[in-house]
């Protein structure tokens, strides 16, 4: 697996969130410890998830059935 740097998130829906830059993979990590990634996602989206006053409400909104979606 790649050697991600993982952030850690305030938030009931997500624990952890990475993001590759070349392949446009936004990783996640959820609260019981599943990790996936969603495809095709762009840089803006994952900045303006770290920078969202609610990623919970942020994800939902703009990456939850936006993008595809793979478990790890």
């Amino acid at each position: 697996m790649l050697n991600l740097n993982w952030i850690s998130l305030v938030s009931t829906c997500i624990s952890k969130v990475s993001y590759d830059k070349v392949e446009k993979k936004l990783y996640i990590e959820f609260p019981r410890g599943h990790r996936g990634f969603y495809k095709k996602v762009p840089s803006i989206i994952y900045q303006k998830l770290l920078k969202a006053d609610s990623h919970g409400k942020f994800f939902h909104a703009y990456i939850r059935d936006k993008y595809e979606f793979e478990y790890i």
